[in-house]
């Protein structure tokens, strides 16, 4: 079986690249997508493509007719989508109809769309799951039928991180297992998808917190969902009465924690500091440790930055 890895950056595309390649499938090429979050590299794949002389093709776009024409001369028998982006055309995926799988990071089809790990911890879910589902024209890449899924809890105090490392070491196992049920078979099937639910795409705004609409799980929640190696949940800092005369000032948290055995109450946002303790923010409902923060630039800051009485608040 022929097949071509349309991989991006990221732990997961690495390691199922590093299991085909372990397990002596046929891999003809390996394209890389054009767009990747910043501070995530592909010198891990390309270094495994020279080691196993498989060519790594950098920087082509398959919806462009140079790129069509260079997986058809491929004459691929499977194509993996693995963190590619962007999203295939219909052309495309018309041309290799009922070869093409994705690996889809959420629960289906309760987490179709962008970013479900992100999404799943922000929502308080307690399990996460891997899927692999071939792709149809005309249709989202994560709504075909779901070829197959394993899921893995996400523990109370684990963070987007650690989710990312469940989700690279479940995969690679889940799709070997895949191509070898589709090479016995002889065909992709698997579950038509329910009616489902899509999540949109995340962007800053969605990664504010709202002091006065959240409640202290919420807020946690949403830092756990963005913190390393996301750029973090943020807040406008308003260093109220210090020497700073007032200025408002775009704070990162990526970390906070439960205030157990002892509840605070007031304003939300407001910031209280006892001697030798880490600040404690007000929340609409209960109250947070503040852990771990970072300016706007994602430069880290002592805790003893946040003064006592200052506020967190909504927006600028």
């Amino acid at each position: 079986m022929k097949i071509v890895f349309l991989g991006g950056a990221g732990q997961r595309s690495s390691n199922c690249l590093e299991a085909l390649i372990e397990t002596k499938k046929n891999v003809r090429a390996v394209v890389l997508g054009k767009e990747r979050r910043k501070n995530l590299d592909v010198s891990k794949i390309k270094s495994l493509g020279a080691g196993n002389k498989i060519p790594v093709v950098d920087d082509l776009s398959l919806n462009s007719a140079k790129g069509l024409d260079y997986v058809k001369q491929i004459k691929p028998d499977l194509i993996i989508l693995c963190n590619y982006n962007p999203l295939l055309g219909d052309g495309f995926l018309a041309e290799f109809k009922d070869k093409v799988i994705n690996l889809h990071g959420g629960k289906l089809p309760e987490y179709r769309g962008a970013y479900p790990r992100n999404w799943a911890i922000a929502n308080g879910e307690k399990s996460g799951c891997c899927s692999i589902v071939k792709v149809n024209p005309d249709e989202f890449v994560d709504a075909g039928e779901v070829i197959a899924e394993r899921p893995y809890t996400i523990l109370d105090h684990e963070t987007i991180k650690e989710v990312i490392e469940k989700d690279a070491s479940v995969y690679p196992g889940l799709l070997i297992e895949t191509i070898e049920k589709i090479e016995k078979e002889g065909k992709i099937t698997g579950r038509l998808q329910e009616k489902g639910t899509y999540w949109h795409r995340r962007t800053k705004v969605d990664k504010l917190i709202k002091w006065n609409a959240m409640t202290s799980e919420q807020i946690r929640n949403l830092v756990r969902s963005e913190t390393h190696p996301y750029e973090g949940a943020w807040t406008v800092y308003f260093p109220s009465g210090s020497e700073m005369e007032k200025e408002e000032l775009e704070i990162k948290l990526f970390r906070v924690e439960r205030t157990e055995g002892q509840n605070y109450k007031g304003i939300p946002g407001r910031i209280i500091k006892f001697p030798s303790k880490e600040p404690i923010v007000v929340c609409k409902e209960g109250s947070l440790e503040i852990k771990e923060i970072a300016d706007e630039n994602g430069k880290s800051l002592p805790t003893s930055f946040l003064k006592n009485n200052s506020y967190f608040i909504d927006s600028f």
